[in-house]
This record gives structure tokens, C-alpha cells and sequence, in this order.
């Protein structure tokens, strides 16, 4: 079960400030953060660039293992290639993005304003190129570390996806790589029949699937 306002609340205006050094600024967000634990929110499903014909898009999901319902205004993604060099930053603005014990938020390549049904918050006005097909994530809140995950072999057909017959936690989802046997992920390249969407999307917003 997850909880989104997507665009209603979303603070990101991109207004242009003219200022004592000029040039355009977004809107800031106003210091909202609910702290967590290490391992109480957790990366769950990774879904890159398709080699086939697709609509689903590409998206992070990320799952609250706490007994809490989150507000993840203000989480911070950081992503780097594997040698820790070309950061990115993915930041949620929205302020009502609630994600509930148990459940899980989808953070997709879209436009804020033009969300899928399975995506609830879009970050391409933070990130608008392809995610690697292998480097590192970094999820913060509160300036706090949380959970880190290192991936290789994004899969170019589905999602690389924790196992879901094991417990996700911050340990058990270090190492991304459905080629590595030290690994509890793998390829979720399972057939899904939508008519409304061509492609083969894994589970974003639900429990993955086991990987054996």
C-alpha cells in the first residue's frame, strides 16, 4: 500500500530569481524530514534503459521495512559509477509522498506532471539521462546514510530485483548483480499482459517476485 499526492504537492515551481549573481534557481524545499534507521527504508528494484519496445519507463523503487509510515520529502539519491566518480542527485520535493509499513514508492525517469499509474514521483527535473548500466546508490535521510547498494548488469529486458523470498534489508541488498552467486538479486524478465502499456516491467509498487 503506498500514499501519493504526486503532483498536487509538489514543490519544485522552477522559478527564475534575479539575484546579486543572477541566473535561474528552483524553488527550495522547506525542511521537512522524518528520520529512519538504517535498513528501515531500503532500495527494493532497479529498472534501467530497454532494448525492447517499451512504456513503462525507468525507475527506482524503494521499500519502507520500518513499522512506520514514511514521509520521504526530502530523501536524497545519490548515484556514482563504480569507480565513485560522476555523481548524480535525485532529491523528492514532493512533500506528500508517503510511502506506509511494508509498502513501496516508485521514483520514475518522468516528468513530474506526467506520471504512469505505476510511478509515483517523477525525477527527471533532478535526472533526465538513462540510469547506468552498472554504479552505486546512495539513499539518505535526514543527511543520515541509510542504505547503500553497488549493481552491475542492469538488465536491458525487466527490472534486477531483490529476491522476494528473502527479508530485504540494508545488508542483504549490498550487491546488485543477478551474475554474482553472492548476490539476492536477479532479472524479473517475467511476461505481464497490460493493454494499456508494452513491456516487461517487474513489480514496481509490489512485492518482487522470488528469484528461484
Amino acid at each position: 500500500m503506498r500514499t501519493s499526492s504526486r503532483w498536487h504537492h509538489h514543490l519544485w515551481t522552477g522559478l527564475c530569481a534575479v539575484a546579486l549573481l543572477g541566473g535561474c534557481e528552483r524553488e527550495m524545499l522547506e525542511h521537512i524530514c522524518t528520520p529512519v534507521e538504517s535498513g528501515q527504508l531500503v532500495i527494493s528494484e532497479l529498472r534501467g534503459s530497454q532494448s525492447e519496445v517499451d512504456t513503462y519507463g525507468q525507475w527506482i523503487e524503494l521499500h519502507n521495512h520500518s513499522t512506520n509510515s514514511l514521509n520521504l520529502a526530502g530523501i536524497r539519491l545519490h548515484m556514482y559509477d563504480i569507480q565513485g566518480g560522476g555523481e548524480k542527485l535525485i532529491m523528492v520535493r514532493d512533500e506528500a509522498l508517503i510511502v506506509e509499513p511494508g509498502g513501496y514508492v516508485v521514483l520514475g525517469h518522468q516528468r513530474p506532471d506526467q506520471l504512469p499509474d505505476h510511478v509515483d514521483y517523477g525525477y527527471d527535473d533532478d535526472y533526465n539521462s538513462d540510469l547506468r548500466s552498472s554504479g552505486v546508490l546512495e539513499l539518505y535521510v535526514c543527511n543520515e546514510l541509510v542504505d547503500t547498494v553497488v549493481y552491475q548488469n542492469l538488465p536491458t529486458v525487466g527490472s534486477l530485483a531483490f529476491d522476494g523470498d528473502q527479508e530485504l534489508t540494508a545488508d542483504a541488498n549490498d550487491i546488485a548483480d543477478p551474475n554474482n552467486l553472492d548476490s539476492n538479486w536477479c532479472t524479473d524478465a517475467s511476461p505481464v499482459v497490460n493493454p494499456t502499456e508494452v513491456g516487461t516491467p517487474g513489480t514496481p509498487g509490489e512485492q518482487n517476485r522470488p528469484c528461484n
